[in-house]
């Protein structure tokens, strides 16, 4: 039995798969792999590029109250402030990378939104996509960590380079399949034994631990 990882495991052999239908299946695969696709950024407007200079300067403020009314009005403009943030997220001054990389996050976060919603329509199909994408995601890191480790081994630098860059990337695309996989819950409709869900659909339920009252 494959060992879970990230609070999924695949289908077992001779495992119970429940039917589903195939278009919705070739719908939720598209929306997982758009999900997990990286968040352009898009060109701002003429006018706007002058602002978006001037609260990236805010960021950087003596000035609490204008730090936050900057990364709060940068989130707000969205996909369009990405490329602005993004350039200074490497920042020396580390509260203005740490605001920069915030304000990234809470922006892919929006724009995903969606697709997150309609995969919940999409019900098991999405968890099954979602399911085969993390399995094929594992995969991919697994062989660009061992091709890095040989790439070292042999002192081949060009190929070292690579095989970190393919692991990067596997590993960014992972995380956001891991972060999707919190979203999105297998149906109430299903039928669920109490005892073999991970087996029976591919999923482990995350266990909840008694919160303990200090004092």
């Amino acid at each position: 039995m494959p060992q879970p990882a990230y609070g999924v495991v695949p289908f077992p052999p001779g495992g119970v798969q429940p039917a589903v239908d195939a278009r919705q299946m070739e719908r939720a695969a598209a929306l997982v792999r758009q999900y997990a696709a990286p968040v352009d950024a898009t060109e701002p407007a003429a006018e706007l590029k002058a602002r978006l200079r001037s609260l990236i300067r805010r960021l950087g403020s003596q000035r609490y109250a204008q730090r936050e009314a900057a990364s709060t009005e940068l989130i707000r403009i969205g996909p369009a402030a990405l490329g602005a943030l993004r350039a200074i997220s490497d920042s020396g001054d580390l509260e203005v990378a740490a605001r920069a990389w915030s304000a990234v996050a809470a922006i892919e976060s929006r724009t995903r939104r969606p697709l997150v919603d309609r995969l919940k329509q999409l019900g098991l199909a999405a968890v099954m996509a979602l399911n085969q994408q993390m399995s094929a995601a594992q995969g991919a890191l697994a062989a660009a960590e061992e091709a890095a480790s040989q790439a070292e081994w042999a002192g081949d630098a060009k190929s070292l380079a690579a095989a970190r860059a393919a692991r990067s990337a596997a590993g960014t695309r992972l995380r956001l399949l891991v972060r999707l996989s919190g979203q999105i819950a297998l149906p109430t409709s299903i039928p669920v034994p109490k005892s073999g869900m991970a087996t029976r659909y591919g999923i482990r339920p995350m266990v909840q631990m008694p919160l303990r009252r200090r004092g």
